[in-house]
C-alpha cells in the first residue's frame, strides 16, 4: 500500500466521521448518545468504508487500516472533577482518540477509562500482556480495562470484558467499583474507575490478539514478588489500584505481609515525585467506594 493510498484512506475515515458528526437534530443527552452509538463501526464496516471500487485488501492492509481507524474512536471529554464538558448549546464535547493521547492536548482532553481486577474462585488474579503496537504502554502487563469512549464506566466494563477476553456478563458473580482517580502521564489525562470482578466458575479466556498477546492466572504473592523484583511491568494506574485493593482488604489476603504493600505504595509515590516534568506520573482526586 503506497503513501498516497494510505493518505486517501485516512481522509475517507476522517471525512466520513465528520459528516456523521453534524448534530442538527440533537436536543438532549439521550439523543446525543443514541446518535453517537450509530457511528460506532465494527471492523468490517470500517474496512468497507475504506474500500475503493473493486479493490480487495490483503490481511496485512486490513490490519493497517484498523490501526489507523483506532485513532478516530470518539471519547467523551470531562473536566478535572469528572463532569462532562458541554458546548454553548449544552451538548457534551467529544474528541478523537488521537487527540487525547498527545502531550499538547493532555490537560485539555481529559477522558474516561474503566479498569478491572478479575479474580477466579481460587483467589487468583488474571493478568494480560498488551500488544507491542498499542499507542500507550506496549508490552506492559495489565489487569484489564480500556477507554470508555462515549459510554458510562459500567457499560465500558462489560464491553471490554467481552471484547478483549470473551468474558460475558453471565460469567460474573459480582462486580463493584472500588476506586476512582485522575491519572496523568506524559501523553494523557484520564479518569479511571477500577472495578473488582469475581467470576462464577472457571472459564476459558479467549483473547483479542489485536489488544493482548496472552493471559495468565497468578496468585497474588507471585504477582507481588514479580513487582518487587521488577520482573513485571504493570500499567501504573492498575498497579497502584491493585496495591490499594490489597491494603484495604487485608482480611482477604491474610497470607500477604502488609508491610510489603506499604513499601511498594511508597515506592510508587516516590517514583512519581522523582520524575522530571515531561515524564511525570500523577494520581490525584482519589475516591474510594464503600461497598
Amino acid at each position: 500500500m503506497n503513501t498516497l493510498e494510505t493518505n486517501q484512506r485516512d481522509r475517507q475515515i476522517y471525512n466520513h466521521l465528520e459528516k456523521q458528526s453534524i448534530f442538527n437534530s440533537i436536543s438532549n443527552d439521550r439523543d446525543f448518545f443514541t446518535f453517537l452509538e450509530q457511528i460506532d463501526f465494527t471492523k468490517n464496516e470500517l474496512i468497507d468504508i475504506l474500500l475503493e471500487s473493486g479493490e480487495q485488501l490483503t490481511e496485512k492492509e486490513k490490519q493497517e487500516v484498523m490501526k489507523k481507524a483506532k485513532n478516530y474512536e470518539i471519547f467523551l471529554i470531562v473536566d478535572k472533577n469528572d463532569n462532562i464538558i458541554r458546548d454553548k448549546n449544552g451538548l457534551p464535547i467529544i474528541e478523537y482518540r488521537k487527540n487525547c493521547h498527545q502531550r499538547e492536548f493532555k490537560e485539555k482532553n481529559i477522558h474516561r477509562a474503566s479498569d478491572f481486577l478479575i479474580f477466579n474462585k481460587k483467589g487468583q488474579i488474571l493478568l494480560s500482556k498488551r500488544a507491542e503496537d498499542k499507542d500507550t504502554y506496549g508490552w506492559y502487563y495489565e489487569t484489564g480495562g480500556g477507554q470508555c469512549g462515549i459510554e458510562w464506566y459500567n457499560t465500558s466494563l462489560y464491553r471490554e470484558l467481552e471484547e478483549e477476553l470473551n468474558i460475558q456478563k453471565e460469567d460474573i458473580e459480582t462486580d463493584r467499583p472500588f476506586l476512582k482517580f485522575l491519572f496523568k502521564d506524559n501523553t494523557q489525562s484520564q479518569y479511571t474507575t477500577l472495578f473488582v470482578v469475581n467470576l462464577k466458575d472457571w472459564i476459558t479466556v479467549n483473547i483479542d490478539q489485536d489488544e493482548v498477546v496472552g493471559t495468565w492466572w497468578h496468585d497474588i504473592k507471585t504477582v507481588l514478588k514479580m513487582i518487587k523484583t521488577d520482573k513485571m511491568q504493570i500499567l501504573p494506574p492498575q498497579k497502584y489500584a491493585l496495591l490499594k485493593y490489597i491494603k484495604q482488604n487485608q482480611e482477604l489476603f491474610t497470607n500477604i505481609d502488609q508491610k510489603i504493600i506499604d513499601k511498594l505504595l511508597l515506592s510508587m509515590e516516590e517514583e512519581f515525585e522523582g520524575k522530571d516534568e515531561e515524564s511525570r506520573i500523577e494520581i490525584v482526586n482519589e475516591i474510594e467506594y464503600n461497598n
